[in-house]
C-alpha cells in the first residue's frame, strides 16, 4: 500500500501481507508507521485477487460515505 498527498506524491508505503481468506480491519493511521496525515489518498497492488472496501466519516458525525474496489 502506498499514501499519497493531493500532488501524487508517496507520503508513506508499507508491504501488508494478508493470507487466503484473511482480512485486515484498521484505521488508515493504523495500517503505516509513517505518519499519513499529509495523506489523501492510498493505493494498494497485490499479486493476487483481492477485494477491499473503505468507510469515510467525519470526526462530527455529520458525514459518512463508502467505496469498494477489487484487484
Amino acid at each position: 500500500m502506498t499514501a499519497y498527498n493531493d500532488n501524487g506524491n508517496a507520503v508513506a508505503a508499507r508491504e501488508l501481507p494478508v493470507g487466503g481468506h484473511a482480512k485486515v480491519v484498521n484505521f488508515a493511521e493504523a495500517l503505516f508507521s509513517q505518519d499519513i496525515s499529509g495523506a489523501t489518498y492510498i493505493a494498494y497492488a497485490s499479486d493476487r485477487n483481492v477485494v477491499g472496501f473503505q468507510i469515510n466519516g467525519t470526526l462530527d458525525e455529520m458525514m459518512f460515505d463508502g467505496g469498494t474496489s477489487a484487484a
